[in-house]
């Protein structure tokens, strides 16, 4: 019982002991383990080496015999500008020490463990960060014997941008609405090397990439930091631009780069804080972009798709590679830019692009040395692109380039012709951009080559172009200089054909002339020249020279352009079936423009056409006076042309077109019409003249013709020589020599182109017989609108083959001539002057031969003053006058001697045997074709006759032998009368007989006035009413009373009527005609 109450009380009074020692150590545990303790131990040691923070704890948990130390709630706050910032806080801080250290009185650190750091970073208006203030400067030196390993863990960067929220009073809210997380899941290892400084090494995740590895060594003693680590898909936004330093951000914006994943390899970064301020901090970045935006303002378009290798070293940024695009268009660079002075610093870039577009964006990134060959050129499309630029700190920036024309167009300033399709390249070296560009020009290629020196205002062009077949069309004709366009209008070529063309170039020099200087102001576009030689497509090509306006088409030949001339070679062309062929030279005289504009000229034109159509294309072609002599002669048909056209300024043209007409060529000479009744004022009259050959040669405004042949209304016609002339206000002169006209009819048609006069003097000639003349011609026009055209004409001959002339009394069958005549007409007046020379003519029947005798056709009448002829076998003497009138008025006298009446039984139809010799007074006028307008009177007388047998005597002995002998057949007999005595009167046509006796031996016949008033006569119309009383004997004694009884005895017993017409008489005899039904009539 004693040894268990003993051991009850040692074990009590052990465990009392025990809970006394507890208590003791507990109260000593406490004290230690005391919060408060911990942190101002922990505050004054952190004041050393952070001497601008003010630190404070939360809750301090010491846990010494676990060997550990546990601080919550940790912030350190500084002042920035002024006010106070809370810097750094740290949610779980634990440190790990060694206990039995601890009760030895060292304080020895194992390791510690930081958890959920915050670091806020803010931008001091010194520039300087708030986190570079905080470390003691310098360092403290206490030496720290065995540093602890330092693990961070789920740590965290803040970067406050909102300066207004860094100078905020540290509240949470405010910090947390004013601060970015760039820094996430942040861990950090920091490990102690031999020689006193610390190696750390850590790894994050940020809001802008992926994630960031960091290693590196930092030198407590002079706060000097050595890193390199590697940044993970950055992404590129303006946010990352507002976070990076202003030593950074100066290079970052010079890349201008807007969007796009980085990769950073931070080769080196060394931060030296007793350093100068412009050497503290160095680093070595090497920078990997992908799906990068460019918007560089020195780049001419975005850059998308942009992938690039980019080393900065904080001055100098480096393009190993860099390549992107803008829509089509593939762009590559690499070189070094001096980014601290990208306006003037060093520039070394090598640029290449595929199918870059010629737009306005490139043209406006153009270094201005350069812009000028945009203006020069024009050039649009697409091109490959190899272009370097370089420039000394401070120098001028040099260029060369080489181009690649991908499908280009082009527009040289100074001679404007858009160029497509071009390919070819430009190479500028130095001040020199060489130039082979080949592309099509029309359906033809073509290719331009050469150098142009000082590129811009000044530049020095030499260009060749070559163009296997280069048209001639608006397009071509635009890009001329404005002189030689003036040149090429006047001669208005179209086609195409083998050109090349030598472009020259030099700048003017020196000052503008002053306004009115007659040398003007300086050209912009300098001393051009354009050289060019054009070998003509026959198939394609045509010109017109408004000198003769007339197009000639399918041209060769080889045309030569130069500034001051141009020269024609071996032209040939067509215009229908016409082949025309020329050459020539027009050239560019010395001296002022003309008071017209025009520059002074010198022409000498050779022009030759065979076949050539009278077409209206060819009239409207000709000059004013060429046209006018058109107008007038109006040809038709083709001919043979020859031409020399030479033209100098200040000189008098000279034209020389010899034209020679072809078979079945015709002229049709239009003159105004005369005026008269129911001709409307300006009309015309058109003579054509048809089947003309000959050469007409037109002579500085003079159209000479010789040898000239042609039908006139079916009549050949020809002349010696002529000319035209005809003056612009239309003044005419036609002059004609030599002329002759062979049976020329003057029918309906001719007469209805005659003036008034001509053709009612005409319808008279007109039978149907043609007429024949020879002689000089002229016809002429004032030019006055109310003065008629005129014809005059000499050396005149009309011959008469069978005509006849119908005016009362018709002429007919005349033959002979009309010579020396010679006259004028205007259409208003007609007068002739001649000598008929008629070699025979029919007179109302009666036969006329050698009629001569001078005609005046004057103030509307025809005269013949004094004729003479020779009618049938006696003469004939006569005169009178016609009016040449509608219904013309006429008078007459003739005198017949000595015709003999057997030569005009020679002239009756049948077999008639009369003669006797005829003396007659005749006097006639009258008005109109109408006989019976007709009044005249005469007598005639026969004697020396044998009429015994004229027809109607020959019926009265018949008659006479049936009534006496009716059974006895009787024979004829002799001749009954041997004279004759006429006396008549003419009364409106019908002619009245007042004599007309008949005298025999045996017999003889008297008119009969018994009864017979108005009677005894013939008519108009041919029939004839006589009476005639038998008188037997001659009848010549006049015996008182015996005579008288004899005749009225045997006019009761005996009578003879005799009617039908004179050309066949038919007579009556009457036996006892007093005696109602005693005589018995007898044919």
């Amino acid at each position: 019982m004693r040894w268990r109450r003993l051991a009850k009380f040692l074990l009590w009074s052990a465990a009392f002991g025990l809970i006394l020692t507890a208590a003791a150590a507990w109260f000593a545990y406490a004290f230690v383990t005391d919060g408060d303790t911990v942190a101002r131990m922990l505050q004054a040691s952190l004041r050393t080496f952070f001497p601008r923070a003010e630190f404070e704890f939360g809750r301090v948990d010491f846990r010494p015999l676990r060997g550990k130390a546990t601080l919550r709630n940790v912030t350190a706050t500084q002042v920035v500008d002024g006010r106070p910032f809370r810097s750094a806080s740290i949610l779980w801080l634990e440190l790990h020490f060694d206990p039995w250290k601890l009760l030895e009185g060292k304080r020895e650190v194992s390791d510690v463990v930081v958890s959920r750091p915050t670091l806020r970073l803010v931008r001091q208006k010194d520039g300087g960060w708030n986190l570079a203030d905080l470390p003691a400067r310098p360092w403290p030196r206490t030496p720290i014997e065995n540093p602890p390993p330092v693990d961070v863990v789920n740590g965290t960067i803040e970067l406050v941008a909102d300066p207004d929220a860094a100078a905020a009073p540290p509240r949470p809210e405010a910090d947390g609405q004013a601060a970015a997380a760039i820094l996430r899941d942040v861990t950090l290892k920091i490990r102690p090397t031999e020689d006193g400084r610390f190696r750390f090494e850590g790894s994050a995740r940020g809001d802008l990439f992926d994630h960031v590895d960091l290693k590196g060594v930092l030198d407590p003693d002079t706060g000097d930091v050595d890193l390199e680590g590697r940044l993970v898909d950055l992404t590129i936004s303006d946010t990352l631009r507002r976070r990076l330093p202003p030593e950074a951000g100066d290079a970052f914006d010079a890349l201008a780069l807007k969007s796009g994943d980085v990769d950073v390899d931070l080769a080196s970064l060394a931060l030296r804080p007793a350093a100068a301020p412009g050497a503290q901090l160095a680093y070595d970045l090497k920078v990997q972009l992908r799906g990068g935006s460019c918007r560089c303002p020195h780049l001419p378009f975005p850059i998308d798709d942009l992938s690039a290798r980019v080393g900065f070293d904080g001055r100098t940024l480096t393009i190993d590679h860099a390549e992107g695009s803008n829509g089509s268009t593939r762009v590559r660079a690499s070189g070094r830019i001096d980014a601290s002075d990208p306006e003037a610093g060093p520039l070394a870039i090598h640029v290449e692009a595929d199918d870059l577009d010629l737009d306005d964006r490139l043209k406006q990134k153009t270094p201005p040395q350069f812009l000028e060959l945009w203006d020069v050129f024009k050039p649009q499309g697409r091109v490959d692109l190899k272009a370097d630029l370089s420039r000394e700190a401070g120098g001028p920036v040099a260029a060369s380039a080489s181009v690649r024309l991908k499908d280009v167009s082009a527009l040289y300033r100074h001679f404007k012709y858009q160029l497509k399709n071009l390919t070819g390249t430009l190479d500028l070296q130095g001040r020199r951009l060489a130039v082979d560009v080949r592309g099509p020009i029309g359906d033809r290629p073509a290719r331009l080559h050469g150098t142009v020196d000082d590129p811009g205002p000044d530049a020095i062009v030499d260009l060749w172009m070559d163009a296997e077949s280069l048209p001639i069309d608006a397009a071509f004709l635009d890009a001329l200089q404005p002189d030689v366009r003036r040149w090429v209008d006047r001669f208005k070529p179209a086609g195409a054909g083998e050109a090349h063309a030598r472009i020259l170039r030099r700048p003017l020099a020196g000052p503008s002339m002053p306004p009115g200087s007659k040398f003007g102001v300086l050209k912009p576009e300098g001393l051009l020249a354009v050289h060019a030689t054009a070998d003509l497509d026959p198939d394609r090509c045509e010109i017109t020279w408004e000198g003769l306006p007339f197009p000639i088409r399918r041209l060769g030949g080889r045309l030569e352009l130069h500034p001051d001339h141009w020269i024609f070679e071996n032209m040939t062309g067509r215009n229908g079936q016409a082949v025309i062929t020329g050459s020539g030279r027009v050239e560019r005289l010395v001296g002022p423009d003309l008071p017209n504009n025009e520059p002074p000229l010198k022409i000498d034109l050779n022009i030759a056409a065979r076949g050539l159509s009278f077409s209206q294309e060819l009239r409207n072609a000709l000059q004013p006076a060429w046209r006018k002599s058109w107008d007038v002669v109006n040809p038709d048909g083709s001919c043979n042309v020859d031409a020399v056209i030479a033209v100098e300024a200040h000189k008098p043209d000279h034209v020389v077109v010899a034209i020679t007409p072809l078979p079945g060529s015709q002229v049709r000479l239009v003159i105004p019409r005369s005026p008269g009744p129911g001709v409307e004022p300006g009309s015309t009259i058109e003579l054509r003249m048809q089947d003309a050959l000959g050469t007409f040669r037109f002579v500085d405004g003079t159209v000479g013709m010789s040898d000239v042949k042609f039908t006139f209304h079916g009549a050949p016609v020809e002349f010696r020589a002529g000319s035209v002339r005809v003056e612009d206000s239309g003044r005419f002169a036609l002059e004609v020599s030599d002329l002759q006209v062979r049976n020329l009819l003057l029918s309906a048609n001719l007469r209805r182109i005659m003036p008034q006069l001509m053709a009612q003097f005409a319808l008279r000639l007109d039978d149907g017989k043609p007429f024949t003349a020879s002689g000089d011609l002229e016809i002429g026009w004032s030019g006055d609108p109310g003065e008629p055209a005129w014809c005059a004409w000499e050396k005149t001959r009309v011959y008469f083959l069978d005509n006849k002339l119908m005016a009362g009394i018709p002429l007919e069958h005349v033959n002979g001539k009309f010579k020396d005549v010679w006259g004028r007409s205007d259409g208003r007046s007609l007068e002739v002057h001649g000598l008929l020379d008629v070699a025979s003519v029919k007179v109302a029947g009666i036969p006329l031969a050698d009629v001569q005798g001078p005609l005046v056709i004057k103030d509307g009448r025809a005269s013949l003053a004094s004729v003479k002829g020779k009618l049938l076998g006696g003469e004939a003497y006569g005169e009178g006058w016609l009016t040449l009138a509608e219904s013309p008025r006429y008078s007459g006298a003739v005198r017949i001697t000595g015709a003999d009446l057997q030569k005009y039984a020679m002239t009756l139809p049948g077999r008639q045997s009369y003669r006797g010799l005829v003396n007659a007074d005749v006097q006639f006028e009258g008005q109109g074709g109408d006989v019976r307008q007709v009044q005249g009177r005469g007598e005639a007388h026969v004697v020396d006759g044998d009429i015994g047998e004229l027809p109607f005597v020959l019926s009265v002995v018949k008659g006479l032998n049936k009534i006496l002998a009716p059974n006895v057949i009787r024979s004829r007999g002799k001749a009954m009368f041997d004279s004759a005595d006429v006396a008549f009167k003419i009364v409106n046509g019908t002619t009245f007989f007042e004599e007309f006796k008949l005298t025999g031996d045996a017999v003889s016949l008297n008119l009969s006035d018994r009864g017979r008033k108005n009677k005894n006569a013939r008519d108009p119309f041919d029939k004839i009413d006589l009476t005639f009383d038998v008188a037997y004997g001659r009848n010549r004694y006049n015996l008182p009373l015996f005579s008288r009884m004899m005749r009225e005895a045997g006019a009761e017993l005996f009578q003879i009527d005799v009617g039908g017409t004179m050309a066949a008489p038919q007579a009556r005899p009457r036996i006892l005609p007093t005696v109602t039904g005693v005589g018995r009539d007898r044919e």
